[in-house]
């Protein structure tokens, strides 16, 4: 153990050649064991993450002549992130002959991917006639268990590194019509402040029954 932690013998000393080979041995496991610890402690510690803030519900909100599916994002740190790129995937259960499947949509998006993300992002899902989303109603997403499953991943400019992170927003988290509030506002210097509190925030607006079909 003294060979090993490199804390010294005192007044022990190993005898013969046996043993100073095996004290030899001992020590550079020692050394090299600490080595290894301490790497993949820092490894661990150092390891960038996507601190990303999603907004606490997604909306379905007009946009241009029609109407969308929207969520926000919004960077929580000072670096930025660099070449964002966002996919959605919808879940809707069904029922056939053969009991109930889950069937999964890969929603297109307005933007799936920017440059960097400096302040927020809105996620835009337009709904047309190819839309999974058309034609349906608010009590049809609750009856079909909808549910969104989002993943956004991007270059941390500080680490070099891809990070990834993901949220999922239930039929009972989407609000049906709605539109969000702006969540920046100009700084003292010339720039814009992000107020973190504001990215949840959005504004109720009258929408339709039941999604259009075209």
């Amino acid at each position: 153990m003294q060979t090993l932690t490199t804390v010294g013998y005192g007044h022990l000393a190993p005898m013969g050649n046996g043993a100073w080979l095996l004290a030899t041995l001992e020590s550079m496991l020692g050394v090299l064991g600490l080595g290894l610890f301490s790497a993949i402690t820092y490894a661990r510690i150092a390891r960038p993450t996507a601190r990303l803030l999603f907004s606490e519900r997604a909306l379905i909100a007009p946009f241009r002549e029609g109407w969308s599916l929207q969520f926000r994002v919004a960077n929580r740190r000072d670096t930025l992130l660099m070449d964002v790129e966002a996919r959605v995937l919808l879940v809707l259960a069904d029922k056939d002959g053969q009991g109930e499947r889950l069937n999964y949509y890969q929603l297109p998006l307005q933007l799936d991917r920017i440059t960097f993300l400096p302040l927020t992002w809105t996620v835009v899902h337009p709904v047309d006639g190819d839309s999974p989303l058309s034609g349906l109603s608010a009590r049809e997403l609750q009856e079909r268990r909808a549910e969104l499953i989002v993943i956004v991943k991007g270059l941390d400019e500080s680490y070099g590194q891809m990070v990834q992170t993901r949220r999922s927003y239930r039929w009972d988290e989407v609000h049906w019509g709605g539109r969000f509030e702006r969540a920046f506002e100009p700084a003292g210097d010339g720039g814009m402040r992000l107020d973190l509190e504001r990215v949840h925030a959005f504004t109720p607006h009258p929408a339709p029954e039941r999604l259009p079909d075209q």
